[in-house]
């Protein structure tokens, strides 16, 4: 069936009749991405620390506590959405074992308009196409209204987990999870 991808250009852009196949990668370039925006060091106003040290060391009082916030915000959000990513996959696999992982599928939307939504909300600088796919596979339509963007107590986070593989409807857009195979048919102008 025919369905429509954004192609974020992550290592190259795809060319049209590229196939890319899930069975091929550990890990798709989303989860990829936000496992890497957790390393060990981080930057902080330019210079790289750990961030438990540096949160306890006196270099904390040379900044206000709004430049604070402002610098770990991304930081936290990153780790929100890895937490997010790994109890949602947990979830996955205890109870929703057919559905595709999260940490290995390709997003696909069912119209042009919804993958520029989901374009727009990503939001990174970069090049940026959506592409009309030809997709086969295991497929799961899912409702993004569960996925948590903010911190929350782990049960609420189990419970949206089971909202969301068990189909529940939600006030957000849908998104198509495909394990399998994905074919460029063309480029969306």
């Amino acid at each position: 069936m025919e369905y429509f991808h954004v192609d974020h250009g992550n290592h190259s852009l795809l060319k049209v009749g590229t196939t890319i196949r899930t069975s091929d990668m550990v890990r798709n370039p989303y989860y990829e991405s936000i496992r890497n925006q957790l390393n060990d060091v981080q930057p902080v106003f330019g210079q790289p620390r750990k961030l438990l040290e540096f949160l306890r060391s006196v270099d904390t009082s040379k900044f206000t506590r709004e430049q604070l916030a402002a610098a770990y915000s991304h930081n936290m959000n990153s780790y929100i959405r890895v937490v997010r990513e790994l109890e949602f996959e947990n979830v996955r696999r205890e109870s929703y074992a057919l559905r595709p992982s999260r940490h290995r599928c390709l997003w696909l939307a069912q119209s042009s308009s919804e993958a520029k939504s989901w374009q727009e909300q990503i939001g990174k600088a970069g090049p940026f196409r959506i592409l009309r796919v030809f997709a086969e596979g295991n497929m799961f339509l899912a409702n993004e209204g569960h996925l948590q963007t903010d911190s929350c107590a782990m049960n609420e986070l189990e419970s949206a987990a089971h909202r969301y593989w068990s189909g529940e409807p939600s006030s957000g857009r849908c998104e198509i999870l495909l394990e399998g195979a994905m074919t460029v048919l063309d480029e969306e102008r």
